[in-house]
């Protein structure tokens, strides 16, 4: 296994089986190639259209969350009569975006992630969906200033909402701690920061695959876990968010919701 795909492994919990979708040497019989760690069956069932233009990465988890993640996310986007920018930190193989994109075209989307070997995926993703409304995938560390990381679309207070799918939990406390100071400065007043994920709900971890799954994670590396509401309550706090919502997701998920003050 690749360094990239190691990767991708641990972002997603150790326990997803990913593929790597290519274009075979012919097309004229549109065959696919298979990643070795899952089966012909299992790739059936989210490869069905998937006709990459170069090189993406489809990992199945994120083809079954991603419609439901975008039904809370049209709860909080601009209304289709109007503009919108979105930024999604920790983008990973961009499946989440590009979806999300394609499904609402009257709003521009900023993927970014740490790690720029996924950058490709992103692009493949991209051109595969022939979308106009994603800007390029951008690196940041999300553990830094904004003004290390900033662009000319991508500003204090530039952002209608932020989106962040499974990573607080696979990565160190500084990333979450950063996620929140990024979000309080490139949020419009009243814009919303949206983590999937398992979260402890005011510290309460259910049910008890949740919990082992916090003790394997922590176990792997020890400024990993399951985060806690209160404490990203505290963080809302300071920087001038606060908790509005949490959404029970399938797969014992949920979507946090956070709102910038006005």
């Amino acid at each position: 296994m690749t360094k990239h795909l190691r990767c991708l492994f641990n972002r997603l919990a150790f326990s997803v089986k990913h593929t790597v979708i290519s274009k075979p040497r012919s097309t004229s019989n549109k065959e696919y190639q298979i990643g070795k760690e899952m089966s012909a069956e299992q790739f059936s069932k989210v490869q069905e259209s998937y006709i990459p233009s170069d090189r993406m990465i489809v990992v199945g988890p994120g083809e079954r969350n991603k419609q439901p993640i975008l039904d809370v996310l049209l709860k909080y986007l601009p209304p289709r009569d109007k503009e919108g920018f979105v930024l999604e930190v920790a983008s990973g193989p961009g499946q989440h975006v590009c979806h999300f994109a394609s499904r609402c075209p009257h709003i521009t989307w900023q993927p970014t992630d740490l790690d720029e070997n996924y950058f490709k995926s992103i692009n493949a993703h991209i051109e595969h969906n022939g979308l106009k409304n994603v800007l390029p995938p951008l690196h940041v560390d999300i553990s830094k200033p904004l003004s290390e990381w900033a662009t000319p679309e991508l500003t204090a207070g530039s952002c209608d909402l932020v989106v962040n799918v499974n990573m607080a939990h696979i990565s160190p406390w500084k990333a979450t701690v950063g996620l929140f100071k990024a979000s309080g400065e490139v949020l419009k007043p009243g814009g919303i920061l949206c983590m999937y994920g398992p979260f402890k709900v005011d510290g309460v971890l259910k049910p008890e695959s949740n919990v082992n799954f916090d003790q394997h994670l922590r176990s792997q590396d020890s400024s990993w876990g399951i985060r806690d509401t209160a404490d990203l309550d505290k963080l809302a706090k300071d920087n001038k968010m606060r908790r509005e919502n949490m959404v029970d997701m399938p797969a014992n998920n949920f979507c946090a919701i956070f709102r910038k003050e006005t």
